[in-house]
């Protein structure tokens, strides 16, 4: 079969398959008339594309068979013409002997000289008009570029022509006359060009096409130091070496410098009233606002190698640090208070404006570089709390104390916080962590001050005669002022850490405790004057114990009556926790005063002595437990019930009851053991010398384990050395 018979083959199976795909069901039989219809037309369409189609192939045939033929004409009359000159030379070769030859060639070249020399001299004599016509050029600054081009091409022409006449002096004296011109006009060309570099920013924003050719200037001049740069290299010689210098004019390092000058002109143009922050802080706006004139008008001019955002930053923060390490320099040049200005400008103008156009600060960092005027203001802020917290000492002392809800209070704590949160907002203004952390600390500083004044008064006040002492109201005030100064430290805390990261947060954690601390210790030492005066009126009864008195009268019932008078005047008019912290402390008074009295006193003990501890214990401990958890109590009566037993007690069970008060008092000693048993009138010497061996070894195993002893009830005695038990070890 013919290649024609099977494509037919092929289209008449492709076109049964198509029309299957179509009359797919008896139904679609009707459709046939049209179907045929829709088909005439496609292949009366196709039939006509594909006629236009092989007309066009045959008409682009035509011409290109057209086109070979005449360039197969072409090429013959070229050939033919070559094969004319070629006969025409050698006739000519024919004609000229060589002699006329030598003559015509040197005629030739002789020819050609002149009429270069002739040339050059019309050039030369066009030089000055040259430059003239230069110089108005040079007027208009849109004409930068061609003044480039064209003064370059006066410089190459005069270099040429004085390498031409290097060899004759006079020609070369003439040749430095004409063209003096052309080195004061490059002068004057590049004085322009920097002029207007140097303004960079005010000429992108007036004409940016001005500032493109400025810059293609420079790339051009860069290009040609490249260029000079390279031959020298091949040369094997360094393009940096000091000697080959003048080869170059480095425009874009002149660029750069130029620059850096025109911000410093526009610094001091801004800052014109001096570097004081009460004028700098409000002009920094104007140049942080040439920040994103230059991201929007001056990038869009420089090529992308020049980085040149970056250096305008890097440039205006060198000159911000500088006028910022002015100050650090001569701080008398910056009030304290300027001092949060510029902080809070830095933090809340400065990082921000550099954040907005995509800049993370350069370094180094403006807060880094004024951190040491932050001991100034710390100065500052110390010298005027330290001042204010005197003040409020002093004016407190001399205050009546307020009774609100029940409680005596004074204004010492509104006072001094008050001023506290003065300067912690003023500090937190600023946004700067570590210098807010600074004003903080300082404040914490004072707070200690305050505190330390209070203790001073205390501690002052308790060595006047009781008609000049502080009366009860004010103890109590001083009291609830520092427990409420205590709730305030630990608020501040709860705000104030939370706004650091580490290690600052941890850092103020540590200072705010012990200033905590603080206030707790002040109002306890407050509560100590206060049992002091309560038992300073005790002591006359309290003196009578183990005397005549005490076994006849009820004398610790006084005592209790006059603990509680003064305790009804006192409760609810004091914190409760406090008020239950000075009831322990009146119970370890008066159980340290009754051992005292017990064991200084001289006195022997009877089978009434015990009744009568036992009974006052009884009535102490029963009252004292309102106060206190009933364990604490009877602890804290443990050591009068062993005394007790002790004085009762069998020679050989002495030791027993000696460890029971070693466990609770480290401090007991032998000598007290020996003065309490040499009040026994029933015991005998050599009962007294066997029961404190006894109380020897128990001390010397206890002493085994090397515990530094505590100061207690026992090593505030003052007891004479008894006569017992000298020779053991323990006796002191």
């Amino acid at each position: 079969l013919s290649k024609m018979d099977v494509l037919n083959r092929e289209a008449v199976k492709s076109a049964s398959k198509k029309i299957a795909e179509i009359l797919y069901s008896p139904e679609q039989l009707e459709a046939v008339p049209q179907l045929r219809l829709s088909i005439i037309q496609k292949k009366s369409a196709l039939e006509a594309q594909l006629k236009t189609l092989v007309q066009t192939q045959l008409e682009e045939s035509k011409d290109a068979i057209s086109l070979l033929n005449t360039s197969a004409s072409l090429i013959a009359a070229i050939n033919q013409d070559f094969s004319s000159v070629d006969g025409l030379c050698r006739d000519c070769s024919n004609l000229i002997n060589s002699e006329d030859y030598k003559m015509i060639k040197n005629v030739n070249t002789a020819r050609s000289n002149l009429w270069s020399t002739i040339r050059e001299i019309r050039g030369l004599m066009k030089i000055p008009h040259r430059i003239q016509e230069i110089e108005e050029l040079l007027e208009d600054e849109h004409n930068i570029l061609e003044v480039y081009a064209d003064v370059r091409s006066l410089e190459k022409s005069r270099d040429e022509a004085f390498i031409k006449a290097q060899n004759n002096e006079g020609e070369l004296r003439a040749l430095q006359l004409t063209f003096t011109g052309v080195e004061k006009l490059s002068r004057e060309f590049e004085s322009r060009l920097f002029a207007l570099a140097q303004n960079t920013v005010e000429l992108a924003q007036k004409d940016a096409r001005v500032l493109v050719k400025v810059l293609q200037v420079i790339e051009r001049d860069r290009k040609l130091d490249d260029h000079i740069a390279r031959g020298l290299s091949e040369q094997g010689l360094d393009p940096d070496d000091y000697a080959y210098a003048s080869h170059f004019r480095r425009y874009k390092d002149q660029l750069l410098t130029h620059l850096r000058d025109g911000i410093s002109e526009r610094f001091l143009t801004v800052f014109k009233d001096g570097n004081y922050a009460i004028n700098v802080i409000p002009n920094t706006t104007e140049l942080l606002d040439d920040l994103t004139t230059i991201l929007d008008e001056v990038v869009p001019c420089f090529p992308p190698s020049y980085n040149i955002f970056e250096f305008f930053v890097k440039e205006y923060h060198i000159r911000f640090n500088t006028m910022i390490l002015g100050w650090v320099n001569d701080p008398q040049s910056i009030a304290a208070g300027e001092i949060i200005d510029v902080v809070e400008w830095i933090k809340q103008t400065y990082e921000p404006q550099l954040g907005r156009v995509g800049v993370s600060e350069p370094e180094p960092p403006l807060l880094e570089t004024l951190e040491p005027l932050y001991d100034n203001y710390l100065v500052h802020i110390k010298g005027l709390m330290s001042q204010w917290v005197k003040e409020i000492v002093a004016q407190d002392q001399n205050s009546q104390p307020e009774e609100i809800e029940g409680q005596y209070i004074t204004l010492a704590p509104s006072l001094l916080f008050q001023g506290i949160n003065a300067q912690i907002s003023v500090a937190k203004k600023t946004g700067e962590p570590k210098f807010i952390y600074c004003v903080v600390a300082e404040c914490c500083s004072n707070l200690a001050e305050f505190q330390q004044l209070q203790l001073n008064m205390i501690k002052e006040d308790a060595s006047n005669p009781p008609e000049d002492q502080m009366p009860l109201e004010y103890l109590l005030a001083l009291i609830n002022n520092n427990s409420k100064c205590y709730d305030q430290v630990e608020e501040f805390e709860e705000k104030l850490v939370p706004l650091f990261e580490e290690p600052l947060s941890q850092q103020l954690h540590e200072i705010f405790e012990p200033v905590a601390d603080g206030f707790h210790a002040v109002a306890v030492q407050a509560i100590k004057t206060l049992a002091s005066i309560i038992f300073r009126d005790l002591r006359e009864t309290i003196e009578k114990l183990f005397q005549k008195d005490w076994y006849e009268q009820k004398l610790m019932e006084t005592v209790k009556l006059t603990i509680d008078d003064y305790f009804e005047d006192i409760d609810g008019r004091v914190m409760p926790s406090y008020f239950k912290r000075l009831a322990m402390e009146c119970l370890d008074r008066l159980i340290e005063m009754y051992v005292e009295m017990m064991l200084t006193k001289k006195h022997t003990f009877n089978d009434l002595t015990v009744q009568r501890m036992a009974d006052d214990a009884a009535l102490l401990s029963a009252y004292f437990e309102k106060f206190g958890r009933k364990n604490t109590v009877d602890a804290k009566f443990q050591v009068l019930l062993d005394l007790k037993d002790i004085i009762d007690a069998d020679p050989e069970n002495v030791a027993l009851y000696f460890d029971s008060i070693l466990r609770n008092n480290p401090d007991v000693t032998l000598n007290t053991m020996a003065v309490l048993l040499s009040m026994r009138p029933n015991l005998s010497a050599q009962q007294i010398n066997e029961a404190l061996e006894g109380c020897n070894m128990i001390l010397e195993k206890k002493g085994e384990s090397n515990t530094p002893i505590e100061a207690g009830i026992f090593s505030r005695l003052k007891l004479p050395q008894s006569k017992y038990g000298k020779n053991l070890g323990k006796t002191k």
